[in-house]
């Protein structure tokens, strides 16, 4: 077994002990701790920040910049501060603002085109169903 995938497991056995939560930044997954609330010193500063992702592996998540988002137990976060390295520097502590809400899908104009050849078109870019329940996007 490679040291990378120790100290996964490490990661993830730590987190289920101490509570972590799922987290994905593209196709990085991972856990991490969640916070929400609390005081941190940042550039010198005491700072009050809302949401605190701490003891994720800095391996995978140490190239998070701020602007990034990322997914932590289902909803969508956003990096205020690049990571901050944790003891020695194999986890690191990352500054989030969220949740983000998604934006909407945006619809156009949906075409369906029947066995006859007849094109069907919705102005308001809702899916059509037919009276056999197929929907056609």
């Amino acid at each position: 077994m490679s040291w990378a995938t120790r100290q996964q497991l490490h990661v993830r056995t730590m987190n289920r002990v101490l509570g972590g939560v799922p987290v994905k930044w593209g196709a990085v997954q991972s856990e991490g701790m969640l916070r929400k609330g609390g005081e941190l010193v940042i550039n010198g500063q005491a700072e009050i920040v809302e949401i605190i992702l701490d003891n994720l592996p800095t391996s995978l998540f140490g190239s998070l910049v701020h602007g990034d988002r990322l997914t932590a137990d289902g909803d969508t976060y956003e990096v205020t501060y690049d990571p901050s390295p944790m003891g020695d520097g194999a986890f690191c502590r990352v500054i989030l603002q969220g949740p983000i809400a998604a934006p909407p899908p945006i619809y156009g104009p949906r075409v369906l085109t029947t066995a006859t050849g007849e094109r069907l078109v919705t102005a308001t870019g809702n899916p059509i169903t037919t009276a056999q329940g197929f929907i056609h996007a």
